[in-house]
């Protein structure tokens, strides 16, 4: 009977600490594109340029608000001018931003330098809270 309990939970907690991050809503600011581009995710960020383990790969789709549940993330810049916000403490895009990065405009060939992030995630997500939203400028 105990061991019937304790799978689902152990199930449960392997999914819930997944780095990969959960959409959570859309357009807290009003944005006219739906490019995506390059996001990285990483754990035991230290500093700008110590971003730590690079736990997960993918891309970010501008408009989306995406709760983040990694301690860093390397934003990489896009096809025309982005800008990513990241409101601490929440995982909806809700309340005031927290930071705000200009991504500037990737360069046609050329390998993209990315911007490494902390977010103020600890744990996953479960007590510690960020969240992100890309917003893109018209061509």
């Amino acid at each position: 009977m105990l061991f019937t309990t304790i799978l689902p939970l152990t199930l449960l907690t392997a999914v819930l600490a997944s780095p990969v991050p959960v959409p959570v809503s859309t357009s807290p600011i009003s944005t006219c594109s739906t490019l995506t581009t390059k996001l990285d995710y990483y754990q035991g960020y230290q500093s700008p340029s110590q971003c730590g383990i690079n736990v997960s790969s993918g891309n970010i789709t501008a408009g989306v608000c995406v709760n983040i549940l990694t301690q860093g993330i390397m934003l990489f810049p896009a096809d025309t001018d982005c800008t990513y916000s990241i409101w601490k403490g929440v995982t909806d895009c809700s309340g005031g931003v927290t930071q705000t990065f200009d991504l500037g405009v990737a360069q046609q060939g050329v390998q993209s330098v990315g911007t490494c992030v902390g977010t103020g995630v600890m744990d996953g997500g479960r007590f510690y809270h960020a969240s992100g939203f890309l917003s893109c400028g018209c061509n």
